[in-house]
């Protein structure tokens, strides 16, 4: 309150703060109220004199409300990494993660795992009004990918691409497919957008092609045979 009268003295503060807490006090000394929920609030603060003289003003406190959600757990590849993708809202948050072994960087949003054993990663985030909120993401090892030996492209919605489960945890993988003939029919790096059968926009023929995927991390390639069935 910063309310003054030119004469006379203020003798009675009326706050209603908005979400049904009313309060009278004997003076202008600041104090703290602790809102359940975020939301708009309106403040309203009637000052009385000792002469009867009442004045009413009201403002609107914003109050927010922080929300944290780690996501699903992960499974990645030994010797591979995952970037998190959690979600987290606030007001000027700074990030803790624990245990730091494996990450990065443990005071930012997103870190990039690259643990190489089973870990669970616990996310503290504290907001500038001092919520404090926690949650955990499980980050599972696999040895390998999960690599289909067929699929089949025929518009079905089912099975239409040649899914490799768990590559993207070598963002830098090559991955070169070839015909029976040697033909190098398709190339990528990395393997955001798996291989749907086709060249150029041209359907494949049914047969069976043979693959090369190059985790480019000085690992033993992964190579063999994937059938197109239609």
């Amino acid at each position: 309150d910063n309310s003054t009268i030119p004469n006379g003295n203020i003798v009675k503060w009326s706050w209603d703060v908005g979400d049904g807490t009313k309060l009278d006090r004997t003076n202008n000394s600041p104090f703290n109220h602790q809102y359940a929920t975020g939301g708009n609030y309106k403040v309203t603060l009637t000052v009385t004199s000792n002469n009867g003289c009442v004045n009413t003003i009201i403002q609107t406190a914003n109050v927010t409300t922080p929300s944290l959600e780690a996501g699903q757990d992960l499974t990645m590849i030994r010797g591979g990494s995952v970037a998190f993708n959690i979600s987290a809202t606030g007001t000027n948050l700074q990030y803790k993660w624990s245990p730091a072994i494996g990450l990065d960087r443990d005071d930012v949003k997103n870190p990039v795992a690259s643990p190489t054993e089973d870990t669970r990663y616990t996310v503290t985030v504290t907001s500038d009004e001092g919520c404090v909120l926690t949650d955990e993401i499980l980050v599972r090892i696999v040895d390998k990918p999960v690599i289909r030996n067929t699929f089949t492209p025929n518009g079905d919605g089912v099975n239409d691409v040649w899914q490799i489960e768990y590559l993207d945890s070598y963002p830098e993988v090559r991955v070169d497919i070839f015909n029976r003939f040697g033909v190098r029919i398709y190339a990528s790096i990395g393997y955001k957008t798996p291989w749907n059968g086709t060249l150029n926009g041209s359907e494949l023929p049914v047969g069976t092609y043979y693959y090369v995927i190059d985790p480019k991390l000085g690992i033993p390639v992964y190579t063999g045979w994937v059938t197109i069935l239609r």
